[in-house]
């Protein structure tokens, strides 16, 4: 056999090379073809393992003993094809040294088109599909062509070649590779923690269980290095000199070519400044708007040289191609890997990093509008926002917290998520007060924020909390300041139920006349007391009072907020209640229709406060007469709470009371009537 190769097709199976003969399959079967066999183009992220499939499939169709070429070729531009090939044709005696090494590669593809023996030709680390014009091996049924790369372009899935996706590790895959390779007994669950943290790619897979065995850890303590943000990725993974499996390069290293040919393929600086902003959100779904935001063109503008918005596109584009990320024009959706998200992460100093942070946190907060009606996208905002607030939360907190931080946990607690919206606003308060103190106006803000939280699973400490912050509100600010003045409301209105009606009514008004002697009448704190101010005298049983405050908040919020913003909705809301609950002759049903058609219209059909409102116009169909339609009503409105919320929220348990409810009232109508109900 003449054999045109260097380490790579005769270098030892790594030692635990995991085998996907799925991708190339199996070299004799392919020679017993009738057909002339595609090239084979594995493309995939720098780490895959790509070029240990080809070596694997090399030494296979090698040791067969039918192999009369063999051609392993580390592309390194046109040049070394054309060397190799030059080589390999005085090898087969097609030419001797005199010839021109181009000369000499024309004879060897005229040999490789003709002759009716077996050969096998590797380009490994295909960089530039421009380097192939001109010299990719012909199809035939004798002949085997498999090229690694790290490119995705259309140009190598065409003609006579298939692009084969490389794709990272299968979760089952990386813990087999992990018990293997880790060189000690691995309980399961510290493997599938530590291949998940890897994203299971197996460069990083075999470099970490190298380290793990160098250093004698185990996969728990190599979890908590992996974790530590003070230590690089070149700190966790063995140095250059003790790689394992002929590895190259180390983790770190692995994309830094791959990142420097986008920078060269677009605007100097943009694919760098791209993968800048993306570092440090969530790698699975970032959206592709991001990085059309205003705040994101700023940086981006500052840092490269772009000339202009569609140069952004094209360049994910081209990091798309380079299999850096994928960018998915029909979702509008951005994923890259966790781990090229930590290289990029490890080259910033501290002053980028907060910058970065700042600017993330400003696009996110842009793209993120007030109402949301698409649930899914809001759920992939809010996982993009607590990634930033992990990797870089500090530099949200100082020198102000940013309002990103409320807008995620205000979406938690929309969405039924008090749980976790509490958890994140401790948390954030804690660090709050380690960085500017307890009395900064920012913690006062999260106090509020946590007070607000609390309130569904512990009124009684929300009670609390809120008259703690008043105390505080009025010692640091003053009694006048705006946020004292909503502070004051909220303990108030908490009060009220604990105190004799006149003097909660008495309280409210002297709020009131605070608020509109120091803010002014037309103010959103003013109107909110005066909205609360309603509230109190429809639950006291003064429903004229109620409804005529109601009617004044509902015009001044629509006249400066518009008819279709949340707080003008909800008042409209709450007056129906009122003329609802005080017996004013209206059909509250047909109302309700409407203002459901327009939360629908305005939130989308599964937010919280839509279906709220489906429950206020099922309690009015059931007062107009119509119990059998109210409880029906009820029925359809439990199967889309239990769908969005899951069968054990809260919501889902006061439906079914509901349910219950009107099925009482449907069965005692059908007693009169002498006749059963159908179910």
């Amino acid at each position: 056999m003449a054999d045109v190769s260097p380490d790579r097709s005769h270098s030892p199976e790594p030692t635990w090379f995991q085998h996907r003969p799925d991708l190339l399959g199996q070299p004799g079967a392919r020679w017993r073809s009738r057909d002339p066999v595609p090239t084979q183009v594995l493309s995939g992220l720098g780490g895959v393992g790509k070029t240990q499939i080809a070596a694997a499939f090399a030494r296979q169709a090698a040791g067969r003993g039918d192999l009369k070429l063999l051609i392993w070729i580390p592309v390194c531009g046109q040049d070394s094809i054309i060397t190799a090939y030059a080589e390999a044709a005085r090898a087969l005696a097609l030419a001797d040294d005199q010839v021109h090494p181009q000369q000499a590669a024309d004879q060897l593809m005229v040999w490789l088109e003709h002759t009716d023996q077996n050969w096998l030709i590797v380009w490994d680390k295909l960089d530039s599909p421009a380097d192939a014009a001109d010299w990719w091996p012909p199809a035939s049924k004798h002949g085997r062509t498999v090229v690694t790369t790290r490119r995705r372009d259309a140009v190598l899935d065409a003609g006579r070649r298939t692009l084969i996706t490389v794709d990272l590790f299968t979760a089952d895959e990386s813990v087999a590779y992990l018990r293997r390779a880790v060189g000690k007994p691995v309980q399961r669950q510290h493997a599938v923690a530590l291949a998940k943290d890897l994203d299971h790619l197996p460069l990083a897979l075999a470099q970490a269980a190298a380290f793990i065995r160098d250093r004698e850890l185990d996969c728990v303590a190599y979890r908590r290095r992996l974790g530590d943000v003070r230590l690089r990725l070149a700190d966790v993974v063995p140095p250059e000199d003790g790689l394992p499996d002929n590895h190259r390069t180390t983790l770190a290293a692995t994309w830094v070519l791959s990142i420097e040919a986008a920078d060269k393929a677009g605007p100097p600086g943009l694919a760098h400044s791209i993968l800048d902003l993306a570092c440090l959100l969530q790698p699975e779904a970032i959206p592709l708007a991001f990085f059309t935001s205003t705040p994101a063109i700023d940086y981006i503008t500052l840092h490269s040289e772009l000339r202009q918005e569609s140069d952004i596109l094209d360049v994910l584009h081209t990091l798309d191609r380079l299999n850096l990320v994928t960018c998915n024009q029909r979702t509008a959706l951005v994923q890259t890997h966790v781990l090229i998200q930590r290289a990029i992460r490890d080259d910033l100093d501290v002053d980028s990093l907060d910058v970065l942070a700042r600017t993330a946190a400003d696009a996110l907060l842009e793209i993120w509008p007030e109402v949301e009606p698409d649930r899914l996208r809001e759920q992939m905002l809010r996982a993009n926002a607590l990634v930033l607030f992990e990797t870089a939360r500090t530099s949200l907190i100082e020198p102000r917290t940013h309002p990103l931080h409320f807008r995620t946990t205000d979406s938690l607690v929309e969405a039924g998520n008090h749980d976790a919206a509490t958890a994140i606003l401790r948390q954030l308060l804690a660090e709050q007060t380690r960085i500017v103190g307890a009395d900064h106006a920012d913690s006062l803000t999260t106090r509020r924020h946590l007070a607000d939280a609390l309130e569904e699973n512990d009124p009684r400490e929300a009670a609390a909390a809120y008259g703690r912050l008043l105390d505080d509100c009025v010692r640091i600010m003053g009694p006048g300041h705006p946020y004292t003045l909503v502070t004051r409301c909220e303990v108030v209105k908490r009060n009220a139920d604990h105190d004799y009606p006149q003097h909660a009514l008495a309280r409210f008004e002297e709020l009131l006349g605070d608020c509109r002697r120091i803010l002014g009448p037309d103010d959103p704190v003013t109107l909110g007391v005066h909205a609360a101010l309603a509230n109190w005298h429809g639950d006291a049983g003064h429903f004229d009072m109620a409804n005529e405050v109601y009617r004044e908040v509902l015009a001044a919020e629509t006249r400066l907020f518009g008819p279709d913003h949340p707080t003008t909705l909800r008042t409209r809301n709450n007056l129906l209640c009122i003329q609802q609950d005080s017996g004013m002759p209206l059909d509250g049903s047909v109302s309700f229709r409407e203002l459901v058609e327009e939360y629908t219209r305005v939130f989308g059909p599964d937010h919280p406060r839509t279906l709220a409102t489906r429950a206020n116009l099922a309690f009015a169909i059931g007062e107009a007469g119509d119990v059998e339609g109210a409880a029906d009503a009820c029925q359809t409105l439990l199967d889309d709470y239990a769908r969005v919320f899951g069968a054990d929220h809260f919501e889902v348990v006061v439906m079914r009371l509901a349910l219950s409810y009107w099925h009482a009232h449907v069965d005692a109508a059908c007693r009169t009537k002498g006749s059963s109900p159908e179910r």
